[in-house]
C-alpha cells in the first residue's frame, strides 16, 4: 500500500527566484509606465497620478485582505487548540470514570468476602471514592445500607462480623453528621428490616431516613437531627431512644413501634403529618416541649399516642403537644 508523499518545505532556491520574478515584474512595469506616461505632459503626470492611486489602492486592499486571511488563521489555530484540549479532557475525564467505576465494582465486590479484614478494605475503599467523587454518593451509601441490611449467614459464625457491621455503621453516620468535616449533604438512608445495636444520629441531617420494622438491640440516640422524612414504623426499641430536638419537615411516621426504656421526644418539632398510631410505650416517655407545624387548624394527619395531645400555641402555625389531663407518662 502506498504511502502519501510527504508536504515537501520551500526551498532556499525557490524563495529567492520568487523574489527576483516579483522584482523583475515591478522593474518591467515601471519602465512601461515611464515609457508611455514618461512624456511630461500634463495628460501623463495626470495620468500617472491615477496609476500611483489606483496602486496604492490596490496594495492597500491586499493588505487589508492579507489581514484578514491572518486572522482567519489565527482564530482557526485558536480553534483547534481549543478543540485538542476539549478532547484531551474529554478523554482524561473518560478514562478518570472508568477507573472510579472499577474501583467501586472492586470496593463493592469486597464486601461480599469471607473475610472480615477484606471486608472492612471494602468499605474503607467505598467511603474513600465517595470523598472524591460526590456523585457517587447515595450509591455508596446505598451499598453501605444494604449490606447492613443483608443479616448475618446463619450457617457460619463469625465473631468479626459484628465488628465489621460497627465500623460500616459509624462510616455512613460519619458523612450524615452536619458539623463534621466529613458530611455528605442531601443523602438517604435505608436501613429498614434490620437488626442494629447502639445508633448516635445525633446532629445528623438526612433528605429520607427510613428504618421501617427494624430493631435496636441498644439505646438510639437522635437528638437534634434533622430529616425531611423519617420512617419508624414497625420498629422496636429495646434499649430506650432519645429524640429530643428532633426536626421533621415532612412525614414522620411511628405507627406500632414498640418503645422499650426512657423514650424522650422533648423539644422534638414535628411536620403536619406526623403518626404514633398504635405504637407502644412500655415505659416512661416525654413530649415535653414538642410541637406540631401547621399552618392547618385541622390536623387530621397527626395522631398522638395515647396519653397525650396537641393544642393552638401562642404562633397559629405551631401546636402544641401536651399530656392528657391525669394521663401519659412523663419523667419522673
Amino acid at each position: 500500500m502506498n504511502e502519501p508523499a510527504a508536504g515537501r518545505v520551500l526551498s532556499v532556491r525557490s524563495i529567492v527566484a520568487a523574489g527576483v520574478l516579483l522584482v523583475a515584474i515591478a522593474a518591467a512595469v515601471a519602465w512601461v509606465l515611464l515609457h508611455l506616461f514618461g512624456g511630461g505632459t500634463p495628460q501623463d503626470a495626470a495620468r500617472l497620478d491615477a496609476v500611483r492611486t489606483t496602486a496604492t489602492i490596490v496594495l492597500g486592499t491586499g493588505g487589508a485582505v492579507a489581514l484578514l486571511l491572518a486572522a482567519r488563521r489565527q482564530r482557526s489555530t485558536e480553534q483547534t487548540l481549543v478543540h485538542q484540549m476539549e478532547v484531551a479532557r474529554g478523554v482524561e475525564r473518560d478514562a478518570l470514570e472508568r477507573r472510579t467505576a472499577e474501583s467501586f465494582t472492586r470496593a463493592s465486590d469486597q464486601l461480599g468476602s469471607s473475610s472480615a479484614a477484606v471486608r472492612l478494605a471494602g468499605a474503607y475503599a467505598l467511603e474513600q471514592i465517595g470523598r472524591e467523587d460526590a456523585g457517587r454518593r447515595q450509591m455508596i451509601v446505598d451499598v453501605l445500607c444494604a449490606y447492613l441490611r443483608v443479616p448475618p449467614s446463619a450457617d457460619t459464625s463469625d465473631p468479626q462480623e459484628d465488628v465489621v457491621r460497627e465500623v460500616v455503621t459509624d462510616r455512613v453516620v460519619t458523612h450524615l453528621k452536619k458539623d463534621s468535616a466529613d458530611f455528605w449533604p442531601g443523602i438517604s438512608v435505608n436501613l429498614s428490616n434490620t437488626t442494629l445495636g447502639h445508633l448516635l444520629l445525633s446532629d445528623t441531617e438526612f433528605v429520607v431516613a427510613d428504618f421501617h420494622g427494624t430493631t435496636f438491640r441498644d439505646r438510639v440516640t437522635c437528638s437534634r437531627s434533622v430529616a425531611r422524612i423519617v420512617n419508624f414504623e414497625d420498629c422496636t426499641f429495646e434499649g430506650g431512644a432519645q429524640f429530643g430536638g428532633l426536626r421533621v419537615a415532612s412525614m414522620a411516621m411511628f405507627d406500632r413501634a414498640v418503645f422499650t426504656g426512657f423514650t424522650d421526644f422533648s423539644d422534638a418539632r414535628f411536620p403536619w403529618y406526623v403518626s404514633f398510631a398504635d405504637a407502644e410505650f412500655a415505659d416512661r416517655h416525654s413530649f415535653t416541649g414538642a410541637t406540631i407545624s401547621s399552618e392547618e387548624s385541622d390536623l387530621f394527619g397527626v395522631t398522638m399516642p395515647d396519653g397525650w395531645r396537641f393544642e393552638p400555641g401562642p404562633d397559629p402555625t405551631e401546636h402544641r403537644v401536651v399530656p392528657e389531663s391525669g394521663a401519659g407518662l412523663t419523667p419522673g
